[in-house]
């Protein structure tokens, strides 16, 4: 209005003393580092996969979806191919937890483990990105060819067959066609949950019921593999006795692998007459 002055506070330099977390937002934005700028973009391809699919899923797309530019995209990921290789190694294979091996038992170290390894696999949004790579893979035969290659490698290095390798090097188990047999353990308990997880079939499997599920798949298991103990050497044997070995007997009610003493194993070797 003509005639009207006004007047501005004063300038007060301690206004923001008291909220010491207030950065000034004048001039560019700040710069992100490597590591932010790659998963913005992991998280804009997410996106961009489950709404468009993977044919549709362009650079050009998933940079507006990141709010960057092709340029700053390219920078981070030369290729397609490598945006989505990353987006399925680190969002939805990620890296599984290790098999506890402070529990007395095998059976023990075990159960706990694929409950750990659960836990993990069955997140909702490790799921959602499942989902959309199985109905993906039936569309783009180079997607297909790429999650196959992906999945395959995940399965070499996946913590259960480790811990089998393991475990028969050290002489406590005898596996024949140990691969075939980690994926058997594999499906009758983790992949059988991410199967009822994926069509909906949840009901069964409350967080107590997960465990009981793999405590029984763990057991069957167990019984149908050779456990085996290295026999220690006593005065009183000769040497074709100390390479008997018997097998040691499940106890099915504690899920322990029981290993026989010394003395009993002893005992079941025959002296020559």
């Amino acid at each position: 209005m003509a005639g009207t002055r006004v007047t501005l506070p004063a300038h007060n330099p301690d206004r923001n003393a008291h909220c010491p977390d207030i950065k000034r937002c004048c001039g560019r934005p700040p710069a992100l580092d490597i590591l932010e700028r790659r998963d913005i973009i992991l998280d804009a391809a997410e996106i961009v996969l489950q709404e468009q699919g993977y044919h549709g899923a362009s650079m050009d797309r998933i940079a507006r979806q990141a709010g960057m530019s092709k340029k700053t995209l390219y920078q981070s990921f030369e290729s397609k191919h490598l945006l989505f290789k990353t987006l399925i190694e680190q969002k939805m294979l990620g890296k599984p937890p290790m098999i506890i091996t402070s529990y007395e038992t095998l059976g023990e170290q075990l159960s706990e483990s694929l409950v750990r390894l659960a836990d993990h696999l069955l997140q909702p949004q490790r799921l959602c990105l499942l989902r959309t790579v199985i109905a993906e893979t039936a569309k783009a035969p180079e997607f297909s060819q790429l999650s196959s290659e992906l999945f395959e490698y995940s399965c070499e290095t996946f913590p259960i067959r480790t811990w089998l390798r393991e475990q028969c090097a050290a002489g406590l188990l005898s596996i024949d066609n140990m691969e075939t047999k980690a994926d058997i353990l594999f499906g009758m308990t983790l992949g059988f949950l991410m199967l009822s997880e994926l069509v909906g079939c949840r009901r069964h499997f409350a967080t107590g019921n997960v465990r009981q599920f793999i405590d029984e798949g763990v057991k069957v298991f167990l019984e149908g593999v050779v456990v085996k103990t290295r026999l220690i050497p006593s005065p009183d044997m000769n040497d074709s006795c100390r390479t008997c070995q018997a097998p040691p007997p499940v106890n099915a009610s504690t899920r322990a692998v029981s290993l026989p003493q010394p003395a009993e194993t002893a005992s079941a070797c025959r002296k020559p007459a």
